[in-house]
Protein backbone atom coordinates (compact mmCIF):
# COMPACT_ATOMS: atom_id res chain seq x y z
CA UNK A 1 0.00 0.00 0.00
CA UNK A 2 1.68 3.32 -0.87
CA UNK A 3 2.22 6.26 1.46
CA UNK A 4 -0.45 9.03 1.55
CA UNK A 5 0.43 11.83 -0.32
CA UNK A 6 -0.10 15.47 0.61
CA UNK A 7 -2.38 17.38 -1.51
CA UNK A 8 -0.23 19.91 -3.54
CA UNK A 9 -1.06 23.89 -2.40
CA UNK A 10 0.37 26.83 -1.28
CA UNK A 11 0.86 27.81 1.98
CA UNK A 12 -0.09 31.05 3.39
CA UNK A 13 3.58 32.24 3.52
CA UNK A 14 4.13 31.28 -0.12
CA UNK A 15 0.73 32.85 -1.02
CA UNK A 16 2.08 36.36 0.54
CA UNK A 17 5.23 35.85 -1.45
CA UNK A 18 3.41 35.75 -4.49
CA UNK A 19 1.20 38.10 -4.24
CA UNK A 20 4.53 40.90 -3.02
CA UNK A 21 6.29 39.77 -6.14
CA UNK A 22 3.29 40.94 -8.13
CA UNK A 23 2.39 43.98 -6.44
CA UNK A 24 6.50 45.10 -6.60
CA UNK A 25 6.06 44.05 -10.48
CA UNK A 26 3.08 46.27 -10.98
CA UNK A 27 4.52 49.14 -8.92
CA UNK A 28 7.70 49.09 -11.36
CA UNK A 29 5.51 48.25 -14.62
CA UNK A 30 2.62 50.82 -14.40
CA UNK A 31 4.50 54.41 -14.57
CA UNK A 32 6.07 52.65 -17.60
CA UNK A 33 2.53 52.00 -18.55
CA UNK A 34 1.34 55.41 -17.97
CA UNK A 35 3.91 57.00 -19.36
CA UNK A 36 3.49 55.25 -22.56
CA UNK A 37 0.27 55.71 -22.61
CA UNK A 38 0.82 59.59 -22.47
CA UNK A 39 3.04 59.26 -25.46
CA UNK A 40 0.74 57.61 -27.92
CA UNK A 41 -1.95 60.65 -26.98
CA UNK A 42 0.91 62.83 -28.02
CA UNK A 43 1.47 61.84 -30.94
CA UNK A 44 -1.59 61.53 -31.91
CA UNK A 45 -2.82 65.04 -30.68
CA UNK A 46 0.65 66.19 -32.85
CA UNK A 47 -0.79 63.99 -35.71
CA UNK A 48 -4.12 65.93 -35.59
CA UNK A 49 -2.12 69.06 -35.82
CA UNK A 50 0.09 68.11 -38.75
CA UNK A 51 -3.82 67.17 -40.30
CA UNK A 52 -5.07 70.66 -40.00
CA UNK A 53 -1.86 72.11 -40.64
CA UNK A 54 -2.99 70.58 -44.31
CA UNK A 55 -6.49 71.94 -44.25
CA UNK A 56 -4.80 75.48 -43.36
CA UNK A 57 -2.47 75.45 -46.16
CA UNK A 58 -5.54 73.97 -48.94
CA UNK A 59 -7.35 76.63 -47.66
CA UNK A 60 -4.54 79.31 -48.71
CA UNK A 61 -4.12 77.64 -51.81
CA UNK A 62 -7.41 78.30 -52.79
CA UNK A 63 -7.80 82.04 -51.42
CA UNK A 64 -4.31 83.55 -52.22
CA UNK A 65 -2.80 82.90 -49.59
CA UNK A 66 -5.32 84.28 -46.58
CA UNK A 67 -4.58 82.65 -43.31
CA UNK A 68 -7.89 80.89 -42.67
CA UNK A 69 -9.83 83.26 -40.33
CA UNK A 70 -9.74 82.62 -36.38
CA UNK A 71 -13.98 83.41 -35.86
CA UNK A 72 -16.25 85.18 -37.79
CA UNK A 73 -18.88 86.36 -35.36
CA UNK A 74 -22.57 87.57 -35.98
CA UNK A 75 -23.13 91.19 -34.85
CA UNK A 76 -25.58 93.62 -34.02
CA UNK A 77 -25.47 97.26 -35.44
CA UNK A 78 -23.79 98.68 -32.73
CA UNK A 79 -21.09 95.94 -32.95
CA UNK A 80 -21.51 93.54 -30.09
CA UNK A 81 -21.40 89.81 -30.25
CA UNK A 82 -24.59 88.27 -30.80
CA UNK A 83 -25.66 85.28 -28.44
CA UNK A 84 -25.86 82.86 -31.45
CA UNK A 85 -24.76 79.32 -31.58
CA UNK A 86 -23.95 80.01 -35.30
CA UNK A 87 -20.52 81.70 -35.37
CA UNK A 88 -18.39 80.67 -37.83
CA UNK A 89 -14.68 79.92 -36.95
CA UNK A 90 -11.61 77.85 -38.39
CA UNK A 91 -13.24 74.21 -37.87
CA UNK A 92 -16.48 74.92 -39.61
CA UNK A 93 -15.31 76.74 -42.40
CA UNK A 94 -13.07 73.71 -42.53
CA UNK A 95 -15.93 71.14 -42.98
CA UNK A 96 -18.21 73.21 -44.53
CA UNK A 97 -15.35 73.61 -47.43
CA UNK A 98 -14.50 70.17 -47.31
CA UNK A 99 -10.79 70.38 -46.09
CA UNK A 100 -11.39 68.21 -43.23
CA UNK A 101 -13.79 64.97 -43.32
CA UNK A 102 -16.15 63.18 -41.16
CA UNK A 103 -15.53 66.00 -37.87
CA UNK A 104 -19.38 67.31 -38.41
CA UNK A 105 -21.41 66.26 -35.33
CA UNK A 106 -24.30 66.55 -37.47
CA UNK A 107 -23.27 63.11 -38.94
CA UNK A 108 -21.39 61.50 -36.07
CA UNK A 109 -24.45 62.28 -33.88
CA UNK A 110 -27.70 62.62 -35.76
CA UNK A 111 -29.83 65.50 -36.57
CA UNK A 112 -32.91 64.68 -33.81
CA UNK A 113 -34.24 67.94 -32.07
CA UNK A 114 -36.47 70.78 -32.83
CA UNK A 115 -34.91 72.82 -34.89
CA UNK A 116 -32.94 69.94 -36.52
CA UNK A 117 -29.49 69.47 -34.91
CA UNK A 118 -30.83 70.66 -31.15
CA UNK A 119 -30.11 67.23 -29.81
CA UNK A 120 -26.41 67.17 -30.61
CA UNK A 121 -26.01 70.85 -29.93
CA UNK A 122 -27.46 70.58 -26.46
CA UNK A 123 -25.47 66.84 -25.51
CA UNK A 124 -22.72 67.93 -23.02
CA UNK A 125 -20.41 65.13 -25.23
CA UNK A 126 -18.83 64.84 -28.34
CA UNK A 127 -19.07 62.23 -31.04
CA UNK A 128 -16.82 60.45 -33.04
CA UNK A 129 -12.36 60.55 -33.14
CA UNK A 130 -11.64 63.60 -35.31
CA UNK A 131 -8.79 65.28 -35.74
CA UNK A 132 -10.21 68.11 -33.95
CA UNK A 133 -10.10 66.21 -30.86
CA UNK A 134 -6.78 65.87 -28.80
CA UNK A 135 -6.65 62.98 -26.90
CA UNK A 136 -5.95 64.34 -23.84
CA UNK A 137 -8.43 66.76 -23.65
CA UNK A 138 -11.69 66.42 -21.42
CA UNK A 139 -15.10 65.28 -22.46
CA UNK A 140 -16.87 68.76 -21.96
CA UNK A 141 -17.41 71.87 -23.31
CA UNK A 142 -14.72 74.38 -21.91
CA UNK A 143 -15.06 77.79 -20.85
CA UNK A 144 -15.34 80.38 -19.41
CA UNK A 145 -11.73 82.13 -18.92
CA UNK A 146 -9.38 79.90 -16.94
CA UNK A 147 -8.82 80.54 -13.63
CA UNK A 148 -4.93 78.95 -13.76
CA UNK A 149 -2.91 76.52 -16.55
CA UNK A 150 -3.94 73.83 -14.73
CA UNK A 151 -7.60 74.47 -14.69
CA UNK A 152 -8.28 71.95 -17.54
CA UNK A 153 -12.28 72.07 -17.13
CA UNK A 154 -12.02 75.45 -18.99
CA UNK A 155 -8.77 75.11 -21.21
CA UNK A 156 -8.80 71.55 -21.91
CA UNK A 157 -12.98 71.41 -23.09
CA UNK A 158 -14.10 71.75 -26.72
CA UNK A 159 -15.62 74.59 -28.31
CA UNK A 160 -19.10 73.72 -30.23
CA UNK A 161 -19.67 76.41 -33.38
CA UNK A 162 -21.69 75.28 -35.94
CA UNK A 163 -21.53 77.07 -39.81
CA UNK A 164 -23.71 79.94 -40.91
CA UNK A 165 -21.82 81.59 -43.59
CA UNK A 166 -22.77 78.43 -46.63
CA UNK A 167 -25.91 77.29 -45.37
CA UNK A 168 -28.18 80.28 -44.03
CA UNK A 169 -29.22 80.21 -40.15
CA UNK A 170 -33.10 79.15 -40.31
CA UNK A 171 -34.55 76.19 -38.43
CA UNK A 172 -34.39 73.96 -41.22
CA UNK A 173 -30.96 74.88 -42.81
CA UNK A 174 -29.45 74.32 -38.74
CA UNK A 175 -30.05 70.87 -39.48
CA UNK A 176 -27.52 70.24 -42.59
CA UNK A 177 -24.84 73.37 -41.53
CA UNK A 178 -21.86 71.51 -40.11
CA UNK A 179 -21.45 71.63 -36.26
CA UNK A 180 -17.85 71.04 -35.08
CA UNK A 181 -16.32 70.78 -31.85
CA UNK A 182 -12.66 71.53 -31.27
CA UNK A 183 -10.06 70.85 -28.52
CA UNK A 184 -7.68 73.49 -30.09
CA UNK A 185 -7.33 77.41 -30.19
CA UNK A 186 -5.35 79.77 -31.85
CA UNK A 187 -2.95 82.50 -32.25
CA UNK A 188 -5.38 85.26 -31.98
CA UNK A 189 -7.84 87.41 -30.28
CA UNK A 190 -11.93 87.88 -30.22
CA UNK A 191 -12.42 91.77 -29.79
CA UNK A 192 -15.14 92.11 -27.34
CA UNK A 193 -16.57 94.82 -29.98
CA UNK A 194 -16.15 95.17 -33.81
CA UNK A 195 -16.58 98.97 -33.71
CA UNK A 196 -14.19 101.69 -33.65
CA UNK A 197 -10.52 101.73 -35.30
CA UNK A 198 -8.75 99.41 -31.77
CA UNK A 199 -10.57 96.47 -33.07
CA UNK A 200 -8.17 96.60 -36.59
CA UNK A 201 -5.10 98.19 -34.62
CA UNK A 202 -5.55 94.81 -31.70
CA UNK A 203 -5.20 92.33 -34.00
CA UNK A 204 -2.44 93.68 -36.07
CA UNK A 205 0.16 91.63 -34.41
CA UNK A 206 -1.29 88.08 -34.77
CA UNK A 207 -1.73 85.89 -37.70
CA UNK A 208 -4.98 84.84 -37.47
CA UNK A 209 -8.08 87.19 -37.56
CA UNK A 210 -11.12 87.57 -35.98
CA UNK A 211 -14.18 89.03 -38.00
CA UNK A 212 -17.76 90.43 -37.54
CA UNK A 213 -20.92 89.31 -39.73
CA UNK A 214 -23.58 92.11 -40.01
CA UNK A 215 -26.39 91.91 -42.61
CA UNK A 216 -24.67 89.55 -45.16
CA UNK A 217 -21.46 91.33 -44.65
CA UNK A 218 -17.88 90.71 -43.58
CA UNK A 219 -16.07 93.39 -42.02
CA UNK A 220 -13.09 93.65 -39.07
CA UNK A 221 -9.16 94.03 -39.25
CA UNK A 222 -7.31 93.26 -43.14
CA UNK A 223 -7.12 89.75 -44.16
CA UNK A 224 -3.79 88.35 -42.74
CA UNK A 225 -1.56 85.92 -45.34
CA UNK A 226 1.42 83.40 -45.35
CA UNK A 227 3.81 85.51 -47.10
CA UNK A 228 3.96 88.20 -43.95
CA UNK A 229 4.94 86.05 -41.67
CA UNK A 230 8.67 86.07 -41.41
CA UNK A 231 9.69 82.42 -40.36
CA UNK A 232 7.08 80.25 -40.60
CA UNK A 233 8.94 77.61 -38.75
CA UNK A 234 8.50 79.08 -35.24
CA UNK A 235 5.23 80.81 -35.58
CA UNK A 236 2.42 79.31 -33.63
CA UNK A 237 -1.28 79.03 -35.29
CA UNK A 238 -2.94 76.47 -33.77
CA UNK A 239 -2.49 75.09 -30.09
CA UNK A 240 -3.71 72.94 -26.99
CA UNK A 241 -6.35 75.39 -25.35
CA UNK A 242 -9.74 76.59 -25.54
CA UNK A 243 -11.02 79.12 -28.78
CA UNK A 244 -7.55 81.21 -28.78
CA UNK A 245 -5.16 82.76 -26.37
CA UNK A 246 -6.99 86.34 -26.21
CA UNK A 247 -4.37 87.92 -24.35
CA UNK A 248 -4.22 85.23 -21.46
CA UNK A 249 -1.76 82.74 -21.09
CA UNK A 250 -4.28 80.69 -19.27
CA UNK A 251 -5.97 79.64 -22.40
CA UNK A 252 -3.13 77.45 -23.07
CA UNK A 253 -3.12 74.19 -22.17
CA UNK A 254 -0.09 71.68 -20.47
CA UNK A 255 -2.18 68.57 -21.07
CA UNK A 256 0.50 66.75 -22.10
CA UNK A 257 3.49 64.75 -19.44
CA UNK A 258 1.49 66.28 -17.17
CA UNK A 259 4.15 64.98 -14.76
CA UNK A 260 5.28 68.90 -12.79
CA UNK A 261 7.43 70.79 -14.42
CA UNK A 262 7.81 68.63 -17.74
CA UNK A 263 4.57 69.72 -19.37
CA UNK A 264 4.42 70.16 -22.78
CA UNK A 265 1.84 72.02 -25.23
CA UNK A 266 1.17 70.83 -28.60
CA UNK A 267 1.84 74.00 -31.65
CA UNK A 268 0.88 73.62 -35.19
CA UNK A 269 3.25 76.11 -37.39
CA UNK A 270 2.68 78.29 -39.81
CA UNK A 271 5.00 75.67 -42.03
CA UNK A 272 2.55 72.51 -40.90
CA UNK A 273 4.88 70.77 -38.67
CA UNK A 274 3.75 70.22 -35.03
CA UNK A 275 6.12 69.90 -31.93
CA UNK A 276 5.48 69.52 -28.45
CA UNK A 277 6.59 72.56 -26.98
CA UNK A 278 8.19 72.51 -22.97
CA UNK A 279 4.75 74.54 -21.09
CA UNK A 280 7.65 76.61 -19.00
CA UNK A 281 8.18 78.40 -23.09
CA UNK A 282 4.58 79.51 -23.30
CA UNK A 283 3.11 82.87 -22.14
CA UNK A 284 2.59 81.95 -18.22
CA UNK A 285 -0.79 83.72 -16.52
CA UNK A 286 -2.99 86.95 -17.60
CA UNK A 287 -0.34 89.33 -15.72
CA UNK A 288 2.74 87.80 -18.60
CA UNK A 289 0.15 87.43 -21.10
CA UNK A 290 -1.44 91.24 -21.02
CA UNK A 291 1.98 92.31 -22.07
CA UNK A 292 1.67 90.60 -24.87
CA UNK A 293 0.92 93.67 -26.08
CA UNK A 294 4.37 94.65 -25.63
CA UNK A 295 6.63 93.78 -28.67
CA UNK A 296 10.14 93.65 -26.46
CA UNK A 297 8.82 91.95 -23.75
CA UNK A 298 7.43 88.95 -26.05
CA UNK A 299 10.62 88.78 -27.92
CA UNK A 300 12.86 88.57 -24.69
CA UNK A 301 10.50 86.41 -22.53
CA UNK A 302 8.90 84.26 -25.23
CA UNK A 303 11.26 83.65 -27.97
CA UNK A 304 10.25 80.12 -29.11
CA UNK A 305 7.51 79.79 -30.46
CA UNK A 306 7.21 82.96 -32.29
CA UNK A 307 3.70 84.58 -31.46
CA UNK A 308 3.51 88.45 -33.53
CA UNK A 309 3.81 88.86 -36.91
CA UNK A 310 6.44 91.92 -36.29
CA UNK A 311 8.72 89.08 -34.56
Amino acid sequence: MSPRRRPLAFTLVELLVVIGIIAVMIGILLPTLNKAREQAKTAQCLSNLRQIGQAMAMYAGDYQGWVIPSVIQRVNAAGAPQAVRGDENWATLMVARGYVKQADQLSLYGKSGSPPGEDAWQDTGSAGNTVFRCPSGIEFAGGPSPTSAYDFKSNSGFWRRQSFLYFGAGAVSQGNAPMVDTWYATNSIVPGNYNGATVVADQAPWPMRSFAHLNGKIYGPSWSRFNQIRKSGEMAMIFDGFRCHNLNGWDISPRHGRSKGQEVTNVLFADGHALSVPFSSMPQGPAASCQLRDKQYLVDAYAFPKWRLDQ
